[in-house]
């Protein structure tokens, strides 16, 4: 299974770093807005209209200039509260991606909160169940890098999301490094859950699906 956002194709002959930094500037406009903790009914459903409309626009590939166009043609009819400004709507990032070092490579991540949110607001689920999964993935012939991929996906469900990326020539020599943004992102979510349209949202990490070494890799077993 796979997300939109990770049919990234590489050049099987030639090492391009750059190309993983801007493949990750793409996954960081998927990643909406920073995320509080409580939202009202209207702005749960304002983020994901824009999301979904978001993903819209990446999916098929819309320039800026066509997206701003329909942006103006919807903010003059009045369809919602919806910015004027591609830049805005897929959230542009305006600062350097910013990696962290995992020896002997670097990771970046996306986030699992923004995901969750949306998810509660399109299936109105009061539990959500993650399932998470990472596996190294390699991305040249010449070359020894490797992908880490983090991915999860919600009771069930097909679509799948990324949570971050590592790369690197091996892969990450502490699963603790690697999974450290996750597990400081999670544990607050499973013991405090997340108030939404007035209710609160319960999230259970139920299960990793990794392969048997991936599994004893991230276990420590």
């Amino acid at each position: 299974m796979h997300c939109n956002a990770c049919m990234f194709e590489y050049d099987s002959e030639e090492d391009n770093t750059d190309d993983f930094i801007s493949f990750v500037e793409e996954l960081e406009k998927n990643a909406t807005l920073t995320c509080e903790r409580v939202l009202s009914e209207e702005d749960a459903d304002n983020l994901a209209k824009r999301q979904r409309l978001a993903n819209i626009f990446l999916t098929r590939k819309a320039s800026h200039e066509l997206i701003n166009d329909i942006l103006r043609f919807l903010h003059d009819y009045n369809f919602g509260n919806l910015p004027k400004s591609a830049k805005t709507l897929l959230k542009t990032p305006t600062e350097a991606t910013k990696f962290r070092d995992v020896p002997p490579g670097q990771y970046w991540h996306c986030g699992i909160t923004e995901h969750i949110i949306e998810f509660a607001s399109k299936s109105n689920a009061t539990v959500i169940d993650v399932t998470f999964s990472c596996d190294g993935v390699p991305i040249f012939n010449s070359s020894a890098k490797t992908f880490w991929p983090l991915t999860c996906s919600f009771n069930g469900s097909p679509e799948v999301f990324i949570i971050g990326v590592y790369v690197g020539n091996e892969k990450p020599a502490d699963p603790n490094l690697f999974l450290r943004d996750f597990v400081d992102e999670i544990i607050p979510l499973c013991e405090n859950g997340i108030r939404l349209k007035g209710k609160i949202i319960a999230v259970n990490v139920v299960i990793a699906i990794c392969d048997a070494p991936a599994k004893s890799f991230i276990f420590c077993t």
